[in-house]
């Protein structure tokens, strides 16, 4: 039997090469999640009552990604840095870092620390990410990261452009540092997290049906399929980037400095298990505690 299974491998290889089979499964792929995780786009949307989210949702359905210089204060920037900086100090064995060890994340600060929890309940970027799923949501966790620019460094989360994979998220990222070209920015290809645009990607640009990975010259591509959709999200301290993170996306490596981020991580409540289970195989909260569905459900949810 596992002789067989390099054969298999190739022809799935082979399937997922011809254009129109994988431009045929990524469309039945995205029916059966739609179906699965209860997010159908002729669902009836939650109101968002607040007139600063109805205007990040309508740039969300747009772009994929909206970008707001002064969402929060230099005050409150320096007083959640301090506090990232005094977790990794302290608790080392509840920090996530990558490869290279430039990326070090607490996973559920707002657990610990006021100041996390500040972001965690905005309440007005909750009803926004309810939205734009159609489908109850909880923010399953706050991600407080510091990126260095330590030789060798992939940027933020070490993995270069990717979708997030596990569901379709939304993620709501707070820089508490000032971010330029060379401080690691968030970049997104605009487009690409919907269905139109990965058809279009498949068809024109070289991808692949169920293609999480990419390079710098698959992304190049995709760019001259669609010029002008790669976007760069500089900003000063305070700056809010909001994004459907099954997008294509990447935190840019660091030339010079550190970069200071807590994250919103709002999933559907219908996928709480998978998710669970992704998490619990690589970090633990801040509190000590294990990811688990219970866990991810006791987040924030919004009004």
């Amino acid at each position: 039997m596992s002789s067989g299974a390099p054969g298999v491998a190739r022809l799935r290889q082979r399937i997922k090469a011809n254009r129109l089979a994988s431009a045929a499964l990524e469309a039945g792929d995205v029916a059966l999640r739609r179906a699965r995780w209860g997010h159908l786009r002729d669902k009836q949307r939650a109101p968002v009552t607040d007139p600063r989210g109805r205007d990040l949702l309508r740039a969300l359905d747009a772009h994929g990604i909206v970008v707001v210089p002064g969402y929060w204060s230099a005050e409150r920037c320096a007083a959640a840095r301090a506090a990232i900086d005094g977790f990794l100090a302290a608790h080392p064995e509840r920090v996530w870092a990558d490869a290279s060890g430039a990326d070090r994340r607490a996973y559920g600060l707002e657990r610990v620390d006021p100041v996390a929890r500040g972001f965690a309940t905005d309440a007005t970027l909750a009803a926004v990410a309810r939205a734009a799923w159609r489908t109850p949501i909880v923010n399953g966790f706050v991600s407080a990261g510091r990126v260095e620019a330590i030789p060798g460094n992939r940027g933020s989360g070490g993995q270069g452009w990717h979708r997030d994979g596990v569901t379709q998220q939304v993620k709501a990222i707070l820089y508490l540092s000032d971010v330029g070209p060379e401080a690691g920015p968030f970049e997104y290809v605009s487009g690409t997290d919907t269905l139109r645009g990965r058809l279009r990607h498949i068809w024109r640009s070289g991808a692949v049906f169920r293609q999480l990975a990419f390079d710098d010259a698959a992304v190049g591509r995709m760019e001259a399929t669609a010029p002008g959709s790669r976007v760069t999200a500089c900003g000063p301290a305070g700056t809010l980037v909001l994004a459907r993170t099954f997008g294509v996306h990447r935190g840019r490596p660091l030339v010079s400095g550190a970069r200071y981020a807590l994250t919103n991580y709002y999933f559907a409540t219908s996928a709480l298990a998978p998710i669970a289970a992704y998490y619990a195989r690589q970090v633990v909260l801040a509190d000590g505690a294990a990811v688990t569905s219970a866990a991810l459900a006791a987040g924030f949810a919004g009004a």
